[in-house]
């Protein structure tokens, strides 16, 4: 059984590696089945239009690099100082703040899909691995 640095250095690894391939693709995902969920839920269409992919292909470049970056500093903060509590603060802290803003701004949009989607898998990956993380530092004295 890998050890929960391990762990948690892998999936930071995989959420950045999956933000640059935002960057690149231009997409969060190749089968259009994401865009498919925006388009229906924001657009009331089918599908997302021409000038639509134009522009979520621009912003996924900024969204996919703050995504890379956020990970890989999470993943150096767990390399360099998995046994500091600050350190896991840092990355829990951060990482709810992101899960509770971006649900409430999908919960206010109506974009649920998202939150179904994106969240919850998110936070099925990441949360264990940040309980884990957790469960290794020692009790403050």
């Amino acid at each position: 059984m890998p050890s929960a640095r391990t762990v948690v250095l892998v999936l930071c690894g995989l959420f950045s590696a999956q933000g640059l391939s935002w960057v690149v693709l231009g997409s969060l995902e190749p089968t259009g089945f994401y865009d498919g969920l925006l388009a229906s839920s924001q657009l009331g269409t089918e599908a997302l239009s021409p000038d639509a992919i134009a522009t979520m292909r621009f912003l996924l470049v900024p969204f996919g690099a703050t995504d890379a970056a956020y990970f890989a500093l999470a993943g150096l903060l767990a390399y360099h100082a998995f046994h500091e509590r600050w350190a896991w603060r840092a990355v829990a802290v951060s990482f709810a703040l992101w899960f509770v803003v971006d649900t409430a701004g999908c919960a206010w949009l109506g974009a649920w899909f998202n939150v179904g989607v994106v969240n919850l898998p998110c936070l099925a990956l990441f949360g264990p691995a940040l309980w884990a993380w957790h469960a290794t530092l020692a009790s403050p004295t």
